[in-house]
C-alpha cells in the first residue's frame, strides 16, 4: 500500500538523518566539520520533504487507518521528532556562538526510543493491512 511505504520510508529517512547529523556534531571539537555540513544540508532536505506533505500524510493516514494511529504519528513519534529536532539544532547553533542556549549532548537512548516508536509503529499499520481494517481504497493505493 503506497500510504504505508510512502510515511515508513519517510519516517525512515527523517530518523537517519537526525542520527547522522548528531553524530557528526558529536564528534566535532571547536568548529563544525564539512561532514556535519553536508548533513545539516541533508536534515534539512528531508524535513523539507517530511513538512512539505504533513497534512496530506496525516489525512492520508486517518482516513486509511483511523484517528489513534494518526494522532500517534502526531503526537507521539512526531513530537519526539521535534524534540529531538531541537537538540540537535541547539548543538548546531553552539558552533556559532559559544553563548547560546545550551545545546549539549543528547543521550544515545532518546534516538533509541524514537527508533522503536518508529518500528511498532510500522508493525501495527502492516498488521492493519493485513488484518484488512484499512479503507477499501487504501490497498489500491
Amino acid at each position: 500500500m503506497l500510504v504505508f511505504e510512502e510515511i515508513s520510508r519517510l519516517l525512515d529517512k527523517r530518523l537517519y538523518r537526525l542520527r547522522l547529523l548528531y553524530w557528526s556534531l558529536a564528534e566535532d571539537t571547536d568548529t563544525r566539520s564539512e561532514r556535519s555540513e553536508s548533513r545539516m544540508q541533508d536534515y534539512r532536505q528531508v524535513l523539507y520533504e517530511w513538512n512539505d506533505s504533513i497534512n496530506r500524510n496525516l489525512a492520508l493516514i486517518e482516513q486509511y487507518f483511523g484517528i489513534d494511529i494518526r494522532d500517534r504519528l502526531d503526537y507521539r513519534v512526531g513530537t519526539t521528532f521535534v524534540a529531538l529536532g531541537r537538540a540537535v539544532e541547539a548543538m548546531w547553533r553552539l558552533f556559532d556562538s559559544p553563548t547560546a542556549a545550551n545545546g549539549g549532548q543528547i543521550d544515545d537512548a532518546l534516538l533509541a526510543e524514537l527508533e522503536s516508536q518508529i518500528y511498532h509503529y510500522n508493525l501495527d499499520m502492516l498488521r492493519a493491512i493485513q488484518d484488512g481494517r484499512v479503507g477499501r481504497s487504501a490497498g489500491r493505493g
